[in-house]
C-alpha cells in the first residue's frame, strides 16, 4: 500500500469516528469533538493528497494551520455560548464534566 492510500484511509478512518461520536453523542460538548475528529480527518487527507501528488508542501501546510484555526475558533465559540446558556438559564450544576 502506498503512503498516499494509507493517508487516505486514515483520514476516512477519522472522519467516519467523528461522524459516529456525533450521532451518538447527545450533549453539545460531544458532539463538537465529533465535528473536531472529522476535522481532524480532512485535515490528514488534504495534508496526504496536497504533499504526496507533487504539489508544494508549504500549500499543505497553510491549509493545515488554517484548518486548525477553524477548529480551535469553532470550540471556542461551542464552549462559550454553552456556559453563557447554562449561567442564563441558573443551571450551572447541570453541565457535562470536562
Amino acid at each position: 500500500m502506498s503512503l498516499l492510500a494509507a493517508g487516505l484511509l486514515t483520514g476516512a478512518a477519522l472522519i467516519a469516528a467523528g461522524i459516529a461520536g456525533m450521532l451518538r453523542r447527545r450533549s453539545l460538548i460531544g458532539t463538537v469533538i465529533g465535528f473536531e475528529i472529522c476535522l481532524a480527518g480532512a485535515l490528514v487527507m488534504a495534508t496526504a493528497l496536497l504533499t504526496l501528488t507533487g504539489r508544494q508542501s508549504s500549500t499543505a501546510l497553510i491549509f493545515a494551520v488554517a484548518l486548525i484555526a477553524l477548529a480551535m475558533g469553532s470550540a471556542v465559540v461551542v464552549a462559550a455560548v454553552h456556559l453563557a446558556i447554562a449561567r442564563a438559564s441558573g443551571s450551572e450544576r447541570g453541565l457535562e464534566p470536562w
